[in-house]
């Protein structure tokens, strides 16, 4: 990873233990990155992403997210909440279908990488 994006986590998961710290009495439940998914919907709000989204690829969009991942999972050990967002076939066509199958592995994608701490087999063929 750039080192910059190495000091970044080590900034958060400072922060992450002093707010863990000083609230541990006050909070029982954490999530680390509220709708950690958005980032590929709304680069900028919801990563910080200054890059107008029209020049940003999908391997931008897909590395913002795994530096998130990274740094909640190196901070917390705990999962992030997921932007949930339902869809259902327009017909029954099955290219219909399997554009709904598609759009919910990208939705399922950050919490099976939360849930099982690796990436899914499909994911790692559609980055190759």
């Amino acid at each position: 990873m750039d080192g910059l994006i190495v000091k970044l986590i080590g900034f958060y998961e400072n922060y992450d233990r002093t707010v863990f710290t000083r609230y541990k009495d006050k909070v029982k439940y954490w999530l680390t990155f509220n709708e950690v998914n958005s980032v590929l919907h709304a680069p900028f709000m919801s990563g910080s992403i200054a890059t107008p989204m029209e020049e940003l690829s999908k391997q931008d969009l897909y590395q913002a997210v795994h530096h998130e991942l990274v740094a909640s999972a190196s901070a917390t050990k705990i999962g992030c909440m997921v932007l949930a967002m339902p869809a259902y076939g327009m017909t029954a066509n099955p290219l219909d279908q399997l554009a709904v199958h598609e759009f919910e592995n990208q939705n399922y994608l950050f919490s099976d990488i939360h849930a099982r701490g690796k990436y899914p087999n499909y994911i790692k063929r559609y980055f190759k």
